[in-house]
Parts: C-alpha cells; sequence; structure tokens
C-alpha cells in the first residue's frame, strides 16, 4: 500500500514538472522551484493523460479515479510550498 502512495506521489511531482509548474535546479536537481505555470496547467495536463490512457505515463493505471489523481498533485504541490522561487544552494554559492 505504501508503494503505491509513493508511486502516485512521484508521478503527480513528474506531472507538476511536465506541465511546467515546478522545476528542478540545473545544478542541484534536488532544489524543487517554482516554475512559470499554475497548478491548473498540471490539472489540465493531468486529466488529458489520464484520458489518452498513455502507455508513457499509465495514470489509469496508478491512480483509480480522476478525483484521485488531481488530489495527489495538489497534495504534492503543497508539500513543496509551489516551490522556492530561488536554489538555495546557489544562493550560497
Amino acid at each position: 500500500m505504501e508503494e503505491e502512495i509513493e508511486g502516485m506521489r512521484d508521478t503527480a511531482l513528474e506531472i507538476l514538472f511536465e506541465a511546467g509548474v515546478l522545476r528542478r535546479c540545473p545544478i542541484h536537481e534536488d532544489s524543487i522551484l517554482s516554475g512559470s505555470a499554475d497548478i491548473e496547467a498540471a490539472y489540465k495536463l493531468a486529466n488529458y493523460l489520464f484520458t489518452k490512457g498513455s502507455e508513457e505515463w499509465g495514470l489509469p493505471h496508478i491512480f483509480q479515479d480522476r478525483r484521485e489523481m488531481t488530489d495527489t498533485i495538489k497534495e504534492v504541490y503543497n508539500f513543496q510550498c509551489g516551490g522556492a522561487d530561488g536554489c538555495g544552494w546557489c544562493m550560497k554559492d
């Protein structure tokens, strides 16, 4: 069960990256930054991919329904606090 939840969170994070809502620091990949899009872009992308049944993403196999998917995206986004404006590691250098 915990592996399934972690898989859903990982997929939600990747959707947030793909939609441009969050991004990684190009130097420090563990540092998650805010992107140029808002969370609605992630919801739209996820719903498109869920409908399409994309083999690459496999969303219908990961999430039971769209609600679970969008709730997980929101949870991950909130956990990341929407991403930082700048990389803390880069600012130290």
